[in-house]
């Protein structure tokens, strides 16, 4: 049996993240990936590029935007994602198996990428071009790259949250075998259908059973046991001592009927 560590796992999948977003969401990650975009045909592959872009992030900020403003919505997106996939996937391998944790994991990670962009365009001060920021930020930021983005994205976690809960778990001795009380002899005897006797197992009579010994000769006879039984006495078989065979008193004989007296 194994016990799997939900911390360890979760911390696995956070850091993953964080790595992937560090990597390809960086400022001169992100200067590449918009010079080809820009000059390449549009294709699957120059969408699937674009979607690198989905948590992009700069130390210094854009022209004509202030500062906190970029600032903040980048990093409370990333944040809103770090901290979402955390407590999904410890929330999932828990209880779960390896492959619970494996879709659990991805399906958690898409949801908290669509979340965290929504959380960075309620932050991040665009134009609006009418409606309020919160319906801008939920209906129009989660487009299809940041989809596609977070599945694979998830795929990715998944993968490495798999792996974390494989090496990280332990194992734990399964429950401890009963001990059986004292005097405890072992196994019930089994019952002998033709003696009516019982017999430890592997010691069960021949086919047919035991013969059962003849009937007393006498009625008031008494068995008495024989030399080699347990508990008798030291005598051979067929040679019992007279003390030791009882026998019935004959009944005592009724009186004769007295004759009458003669008369006279």
């Amino acid at each position: 049996m194994y016990q799997t560590r939900p911390g360890r796992v979760a911390l696995f999948a956070v850091l993953t993240e964080l790595v992937v977003i560090i990597a390809v969401g960086n400022q001169a990650a992100t200067r590449v990936i918009t010079r080809h975009v820009g000059t390449a045909p549009s294709g699957f592959a120059n969408h699937a590029l674009d979607s690198l872009r989905t948590f992009s992030w700069r130390f210094s900020p854009l022209s004509g935007v202030p500062a906190q403003h970029a600032w903040g919505a980048q990093f409370a997106g990333i944040g809103a994602v770090l901290i979402l996939t955390f407590l999904i996937v410890l929330i999932v391998s828990r209880r779960a198996g390896i492959g619970q944790t494996f879709v659990g994991t991805w399906a958690g990670v898409v949801a908290a990428t669509v979340v965290g962009v929504v959380v960075r365009g309620v932050v991040y001060p665009f134009p609006l071009r009418g409606g309020d920021r919160l319906s801008v930020a939920v209906f129009d930021f989660p487009n299809g790259a940041v989809t596609f983005f977070g599945f694979a994205f998830g795929l990715v976690v998944a993968l490495v949250a798999t792996v974390a809960m494989i090496i990280t778990r332990k194992s734990i001795a399964g429950p401890a075998e009963e001990v059986p009380p004292a005097g405890y002899g072992g196994p019930e005897p089994a019952f002998g259908a033709a003696t009516g006797t019982y017999f430890a197992p592997g010691q069960y009579p021949p086919p047919g059973g035991y013969e059962q010994p003849p009937p007393f000769d006498r009625p008031g006879q008494q068995p008495v046991p024989v030399a080699g039984e347990p508990g008798g006495a030291q005598y051979p078989a067929g040679e019992y001592p007279p003390a030791q065979t009882a026998e019935y008193p004959p009944a005592p004989a009724e009186p004769a009927p007295a004759e009458p007296a003669p008369a006279g």
